[in-house]
């Protein structure tokens, strides 16, 4: 086994590119109204949510993306991808083999059905996330 090199910059700025898409995809411009309506919550529910500690739900979600690059700088680098088109390739089969089938599992197995349009909502923005985190990735290592 060897060592691979890999630059914690690059890291950074994907994982903080990645929160961006989320903080954009989810934003009163774009979905916010359909999400809610989507996930069964209102207004009242996102305020209790808030708070009840939403700076502890931001950070535990900036550290499990800020993994999820560390692990695909890898990748990127074990891969030898070398072009942006094979980056999103990479991106898109993560996205397919391991977000989308993991998401759908949530769905299947809640105890609380929810519309199959939120899985397209949600997944949107984990594929679009991951596209714009693999392709920081290929250009910045």
């Amino acid at each position: 086994m060897y060592a691979i090199e890999i630059s914690w910059f690059a890291i950074i700025v994907a994982t903080l590119l990645a929160q961006v898409v989320g903080f954009v995809w989810y934003s009163p411009a774009v979905f916010w109204k359909k999400w809610i309506v989507l996930s069964g919550f209102n207004e009242n529910d996102i305020h209790d949510s808030k708070s009840k500690g939403m700076a502890k739900i931001i950070t535990i979600s900036i550290l499990s993306t800020f993994v999820m690059s560390y692990v695909v700088a890898h990748l990127v680098t074990l891969l030898v991808i070398t072009t942006a088109s094979k980056a999103l390739m990479l991106a898109f089969w993560l996205w397919l083999g391991f977000m989308a089938t993991n998401t759908a599992h949530d769905f299947l197995w809640s105890p609380k059905p929810k519309p199959w349009a939120l899985y397209v909502l949600n997944n949107g923005h984990h594929f679009l996330a991951l596209a714009v985190m693999t392709l920081t990735l290929y250009f910045l290592l």
